[in-house]
Formats: C-alpha cells, structure tokens, sequence
C-alpha cells in the first residue's frame, strides 16, 4: 500500500525556497557575531612587486572613500572600513540579500621595508590601488663579479728572462 501526501498550492520552488529560508535562519542564529561584520579574506587583494615598489589592489566595490582608511605600520598595511547597504525600497521586502554588508579590517604582511613618504593610494570605480616603493635597502642591485687579486712578482734571476716566467 502506497500513501501519497501533497501540499497545495506550494509547488518545487516553493519548497527550495522554504529550506534556504530555513538554513540562512538555523546559520544567523548560531553564527550571530558574523553579523555586520565582513569575511576576514574580504577585500580581496592583489599584490605585484617590480623591483623598485610593491602594488597591492583591492576589490571595494560600494565603498566610498571617506568610509576608507589604509595605513602601515611594522611591515603591515592595513585596509579598514565600512560597507553600507544600499538599502531597500519602501514597501518592498528582500527575496534575495547576498551583498555582503559592514565593517572589515584587512592585514597584507610586506615582504620587503617600504619608503612611508612615498606611499599613494587611489580609490577608482571600487578598485583601491595603493603604490609603495621599496626602501633603498630592500631594492634589488646589481654586484659586479671581480677576479680574483694575482699579485705580479718581477723576479729576474740570472740567465732567465723576463718572458720565461710564467705566473699561474
């Protein structure tokens, strides 16, 4: 014997969209402190170096600049700020709200000392783009390879000539 149970008038997407409901509910419960506060990976950071400066980009799309800070100190550079929402229309309720929202902080560790007078940062269309050039120190030079020190002995003994001798 078979029994069939249906539910009216909900149909598969209506089901799909009930037990995302369910897990997005079940994780802000457990998962409270997340709240309001972004990924630790978030911004997502480049970092190129061409031999006389570091280049760090950071995706930071919906930020504004004066909701930016960047700083360095010991050898790390700091990206913090705040990423608001863009809020929701009057009488409209959200069915999807995937924009990440709120604060972040991100630390890039250097690999090599930097020049701090010389750092400039640029926020264009949501990519931050800061330059720091290498400390003098921490730029790469060339070493010219020298042979090694033959030290010329004029030795004249009797019978022999100069051009006999032969120095190895």
């Amino acid at each position: 014997m078979f029994v069939r149970f249906e539910r009216f008038p909900m149909s598969p997407t209506d089901d799909l969209l009930e037990f995302e409901r369910g897990i997005d509910s079940m994780l802000n419960r457990l998962l409270p402190s997340v709240q309001g506060r972004l990924a630790d990976n978030y911004p997502a950071v480049d970092m190129s170096d061409n031999g006389t400066g570091l280049t760090v980009v950071a995706e930071l799309p919906g930020v504004k600049k004066e909701d930016l800070s960047v700083s360095i100190q010991d050898g790390v550079l700091t990206i913090s700020g705040k990423r608001k929402s863009s809020g929701l229309p009057e009488k409209s309720s959200w069915l999807r709200n995937e924009i990440p929202v709120g604060t972040f902080s991100r630390t890039i560790g250097l690999p090599s000392d930097v020049r701090t007078e010389g750092i400039e940062a640029e926020l264009t269309n949501g990519i931050l783009r800061v330059t720091l050039p290498k400390a003098e120190e921490a730029r790469p030079r060339e070493i010219t390879i020298h042979e090694p020190y033959k030290p010329v002995v004029n030795v004249e003994l009797p019978g022999m000539r100069t051009e006999d001798v032969k120095v190895k």
